[in-house]
This record gives C-alpha cells, structure tokens and sequence, in this order.
C-alpha cells in the first residue's frame, strides 16, 4: 500500500527513504517529469472535526512557492572538515526524508552532524500519501496539503465495495522537506552537495570519499541514500540486495497528476485505496493482469484535478512500467475520464523484503537503505521520522564512549545497529516479509480475497499492520485473525502458499529469541497510544 500516495499507501514513492505508500506512498526510487511548468494549487478538504486541527473551513489554499534554495544557498559548505577540527559525530548521506529526520534528531541532541546529499536544494520528487493518524502522532499534520476523511477499496464488480472510515491525506512535500530541512539548519547540521560514492573504516572513525574525492571524517556514517544502498552489504551469498537466491519484490508504479474533464469521485469524501476490477482490460492486458495483477490508487483534489495510478502491489519479478501505463489508459477510458491537461507523470520501483544488511556492519544503515520499508506495503515516510529520535537518544551516548576510547570498533557497530533495528521490529519485519512472499504468489482473484479478510478485521489490527503499529506477538494474531474470517477455500489457499516460506519465517523468530535487544521507547509508546485510540472506537 505505498508511501506516497500508498504508493507511499501503497504511499508512493521511492522514498529514502508510497506512502511512504501503499498504492501511493512512494520512496527514493521515482522518476517524476513535470509535464506543464505552472503553480499547481491544491484544495484541502476537510471534515468538521478536522477543521480546528488543520484551520479554516473549505477553502482553496495555493502551496507557497518554495524558497529552499534561497535558505540553503548560506548554509552548504563546500569543507565539512574545515569548519571546526577533529571528525563529525555523524555524517549522513543521503538526504531523503529518512535522512533528514535522523541528522534533524542527532543534531538535536547535540551532536556534531554532517549531511552530504546531490539534490539538497530540490524539492522531494515523490508524492507521499499516509493515514493521517500517522502524521498527527508524529506532530507532522501540518505538512499535508490534502485529507479525506475516508478511503474506499473496490474489490469488482459484483461485490460491495469497502469503505474505511480512517482519514488519509497526500503529504505537502515543500513543506514536509522545508520542515525537515529547518529543524537541521536550526540545530546546526552541516551540509554538503555531493554524493558519498565509499566508506572507509580507519579504526576509531570512518571516513567517507565523495564524489569529488572530498574526504569526510565521523565517528559514525548513516547510509540514508534509498534504495541506491551505496554503502551496505547485504545478508546474500554475493553481498548485494538483488541476490538470486535472495530476492526481494518490487512495488512498481505508473501515474499521472491530471486536469481532466470530469471524473466519478467524490473529492471531498474519500479517495480510492484500491480498485481491483480488470473488466475493462483489452484480452492481452487481462491474460497480464491475471500473471502480474495490478489495481488502481486514486487521490481526487477537486471536480477536475486528480492523481490516478496504477499500481502493481508486490510482485517478482517487477511489473513493466509500461503495462501500468496501458492499463492505467483502459481504466481511465472506461470510467469516461477525459484528459485536458497531464501536470506530472510518475514512475516508482521500490524493492520490498529481500536481503537485509549484514548486521553489524561499520556503516549504519536507516530507511530504505536498510530494508526499513514496511515488506508488504511500501509504507515508510511516517516511521522513518518517528523512530528518528529514539535511534539518536541511543547512538548520542555510544557516539561519546566511542570518542573517549571506552567502546571497541566492533561493540560500537553492534550497538548502533541495536539501536536501529530492535528485536521485536525485526520480528514485525519477518511477519511483514512473509506477507510480501505470500503476496506474490496470489492472481487477481486471491489478491481481492486477501484485502475483503483482511479488512474485515478490526481497525486496530489492520490500521495497527499498515501502519508497524503492532508488536511482533501482535502481527501472529494478526494473521491469525485473518485465517479465521477467511472463506474456506482461500483459507486452504493461503495456508497452501505459505507453507514454502515457513522455515525460514519460523527460524528467524527463533534466532531473535537469543538477540537481546529492547523495543525503542517510541515504538512502545506509540503501539500504546494506537491500542488505547482503538479501543475507544
């Protein structure tokens, strides 16, 4: 369900780091081409109970001009090194909206922390779309340009379709950046335009060789590059993230921003999670609908601005761009949407379970770089600011041993890598990747008997599933749930086509029961606040 749009929902986006999506929710590995150059003014919609949260009444607000580049062109330096002696406490690369938020957070604790990313003065090219209780616990919500106080999910043409009464909203991406970007300039990150191609490790700190051969010194270098994933090794027998034998799924995505004619959806009610129908496909797009299935994501922004995309969910291998872009045509000829006018075009790939990082490693790795893409979904944005924090009140004090000569290089690692990934969301992360191989495996038709169980269970466990709010004890009962409200025959199904990837979920789970390594306090503290919401519901 991506980033972005989920694809950043399925959120889109090939974020750093859709949402962020599922269908929507999107993360570092878009290509997005502005096809008309003009201000684009989006409206937000609001319910009554949201009024007071997010201002005014209904009204048309225009996104501000971005002014990043005037803000930032003071504060980029071209000698990290040469602003103060000795090495960082942190360098990041990358500077997505993962690595935003962890140098924002790290610099916020008082450490040293430098920034190196190609694209700092450009706005995130990814539209993100999440659930915006998402945001709200994170204090992000005045980052969204556009809520809808419900989503729908269409599973065909004969059966009822499924209205989720869970408010969603696309991501203001100048403001999410200009946010981001502030709270690091605020807590004195250093800043570089370039690209860290290697890391070397040099004992008690590492040093990074950018692309102009500039060295940059740390006691600690974060690879938040996406899925470039420069600077890691992986857990597959050649050490790289697409691995024969280590494969992961890919999430791929073709959509468009439009002016149209006219279309078929209440834009301020409800956008459309997922449309699955395939009757309107020509015969050689259904016989490939039926090997790669795909459905429709839509975020409507008035009578006549949409965003429509096409989304392959998780598949292996990835779905052709292509494809996507045929079907999305035949969609769109069939509900009678006329195009006047395409303001953007949007392409994601984003890799979904597969090999993790070898851990330790010297380089610590966060957001899609380290595998922290929610495996089923595609889900991110709003957990890679969450967790930013946590991870920083953990390395601040490893960070000062390590420079007081008290941690040995090894321990160091080990910890960071604690820090980034504890014990129990490993778990969530092995039950979420067993879901993205089960995923795979399913045609169109057990794709829509999967969603009408799953969100047939209570609010708490799917909302909690999408959004990494339930434990790892918690996903079990999840799945569990799921067998139990599932009709008899696609309960033999999915039991049948989970059976090859058991040994290896179930040997995970027992190896993480000898890895001692607490829960970060955020992620605790929000699984109790997302139970205690449930339950009042």
């Amino acid at each position: 369900m991506h980033a972005h749009g989920l694809s950043a929902g399925p959120g889109p986006s090939l974020m750093n780091g859709k949402p962020d999506r599922m269908p929507g929710g999107f993360i570092s590995g878009i290509q997005m081409r502005i096809m008309d150059p003009k201000p684009l003014h989006h409206v937000q919609t609001l319910t009554k109970r949201q009024r007071g949260k997010f201002g005014g009444d209904l009204v048309s607000k225009a996104l501000p001009e971005s002014t990043m580049e005037d803000r930032l062109s003071e504060t980029i330096g071209s000698d990290i090194n040469g602003k103060r002696s000795g090495p960082l406490d942190v360098l990041v690369a990358g500077g997505g909206p993962s690595g935003l938020a962890l140098a924002a957070a790290m610099s916020g604790s008082g450490m040293r922390v430098g920034l190196v990313d190609p694209a700092l003065m450009s706005d995130f090219s990814n539209n993100y779309g999440v659930w915006v209780d998402e945001f709200e616990a994170i204090g992000f919500e005045d980052c969204l340009s556009c809520v809808w106080p419900s989503a729908k999910v269409i599973f065909d043409d004969e059966d009822c379709d499924r209205h989720l009464n869970r408010a969603y909203g696309q991501v203001d991406k100048k403001k999410l950046k200009g946010k981001l970007m502030e709270r690091c300039m605020e807590n004195g990150v250093e800043f570089r335009q370039g690209q860290v191609k290697s890391v070397e490790n040099c004992g008690r700190f590492s040093t990074a060789v950018c692309n102009d051969d500039m060295r940059i010194d740390a006691f600690l270098v974060v690879d938040a590059t996406g899925f470039a994933r420069r600077l890691l090794e992986f857990n597959s027998p050649d050490k790289k993230l697409d691995s024969a034998k280590v494969a992961p799924g890919y999430q791929v995505t073709y959509g468009i921003l439009a002016e149209v004619e006219s279309h078929p959806y209440n834009s301020s009610e409800e956008m459309v999670l997922m449309d699955w129908r395939s009757s309107h496909l020509s015969r050689d797009q259904y016989r490939g609908n039926e090997l790669e299935p795909s459905f429709l994501y839509v975020m409507p922004f008035s009578d006549t601005l949409i965003f429509l995309e096409e989304t392959s969910l998780v598949d292996r291998p990835a779905v052709r761009s292509e494809d996507l872009k045929e079907r999305l045509q035949q969609r769109m000829a069939s509900l009678n949407i006329k195009v006047v006018n395409v303001l953007e075009e949007e392409r994601a790939m984003i890799p979904m379970g597969g090999a993790l990082p070898v851990i330790p490693q010297p380089v610590l790795g966060v957001g899609g770089s380290a595998g922290m893409v929610h495996p089923s979904t595609g889900y991110m944005i709003a957990r890679a600011v969450e967790v930013a924090p946590d991870i920083a009140k953990i390395i601040k004090p490893l960070i000062q041993r390590a420079k007081a000569g008290w941690l040995e290089e090894e321990s160091f690692a080990e910890s960071c890598w604690a820090a980034a990934w504890p014990t129990d969301e490993r778990r969530q992360w092995d039950f979420m990747n067993l879901g993205m191989q089960i995923l795979c495996e399913l045609d169109p038709k057990g794709l829509r008997d999967f969603f009408k169980a799953f969100f047939a269970l209570e609010e708490w466990l799917w909302g909690g599933y999408l959004s990494w709010r339930l434990s790892g004890i918690q996903c079990v009962v999840m799945g569990l749930s799921l067998l139990s409200v599932a009709p008899n025959q696609f309960r033999v199904r999915l039991i049948w086509t989970s059976l090859p990837f058991l040994p290896e979920f179930i040997s995970a789970w027992v190896a993480s029961l000898f890895v001692l390594r607490p829960s970060s306090e955020q992620s605790l503290k929000l699984q109790a606040q997302w139970q205690k919401k449930m339950s009042r519901t």
